[in-house]
């Protein structure tokens, strides 16, 4: 064969490949339960014993599910005035991405933003301390996803797939009077344990990502709904701590901990046919 007819046998080896695909841009939103996995603790965390011992469990010391079992706990046994727990920790999440259906292969590259709407503040009045609590969290991921797409009928689609997952997050916690925490009775915490005067961190980590979902014609090869569940998982390196102690001093250079993104998300999406 002449390398001259090279070029028009792709054209014509490739064309049908095109004619089978199609590319679309979207838009989302959707919830983001236990944002940067701020709950952070286990069952048994933060002074759950039938003695009322505290029960590290393994917990940081940013985790909402430590502080809330020590709230409720010194609240029930009248060690504490007065306190409210923080909850759990919700963010809404926003984004773009590009899907592109061949056949029965699905690729889609997304962008998104999530903030913490929940589980913002919380407080304990003890021993003369009176601890407002303060959480605010954001994280962003990039997940690349490449699978299986099933027609259901003609413009409705089945989908999954996984693939690699590259999120930032940013997490700042305040307390305004950490000493609270060391007058609550038998859970009261010792002074190298009571919670950091003022914290943040921000990390960037690597993971992976399973994606399952729907997508419904809204207007017939123009403009489409999707239903998507992801379950993911990435954590960071070291990241450096920020701020202040419960003493007041800086937090030291060399303390370090880890951040994450785990866990699933929920969204909701308009997809635009730009090719087909």
């Amino acid at each position: 064969m002449k390398v001259k007819y090279i070029p028009l046998l792709l054209i014509l080896l490739v064309q049908p490949a095109v004619a089978i695909g199609s590319l679309q841009v979207g838009i989302f939103g959707g919830f983001y339960p236990d944002i940067n996995n701020l709950s952070g603790g286990v069952s048994g965390d933060g002074g759950d014993r039938a003695d009322g011992t505290v029960v590290r469990g393994g917990g940081r010391r940013d985790a909402i599910q430590f502080f809330d079992n020590l709230i409720q706990q010194a609240v029930a046994a009248n060690q504490a005035d007065k306190g409210s727990t923080i909850g759990d920790p919700l963010g809404a999440l926003w984004g773009i991405d590009l899907r592109y259906h061949w056949n029965v292969l699905f690729f889609r590259m997304a962008m998104d933003y999530a903030t913490q709407v929940t589980a913002t503040s919380g407080s304990l009045e003890a021993g003369g301390f009176n601890d407002k609590i303060a959480y605010s969290s954001w994280a962003a991921s990039i997940p690349i996803t490449i699978g299986l797409s099933h027609a259901l009928s003609e413009f409705f689609h089945f989908y999954m797939g996984f693939g690699p997952y590259y999120g930032i997050s940013h997490l700042k916690v305040t307390h305004s009077a950490p000493d609270a925490f060391a007058n609550i009775g038998p859970t009261s915490l010792a002074t190298t344990d009571l919670p950091y005067k003022s914290m943040s961190m921000t990390g960037d980590m690597l993971g992976v990502h399973l994606l399952i979902g729907l997508q419904v014609p809204l207007y017939e090869k123009k403009l489409f709904l999707s239903i998507d569940y992801m379950t993911f998982q990435a954590r960071s390196d070291g990241v450096r701590l920020r701020g202040t102690n419960a003493d007041g001093t800086p937090i030291p250079a060399n303390r370090i901990d880890v951040i994450t993104q785990k866990g699933s998300k929920i969204l909701l999406g308009l997809q635009y046919l730009i090719k087909m």
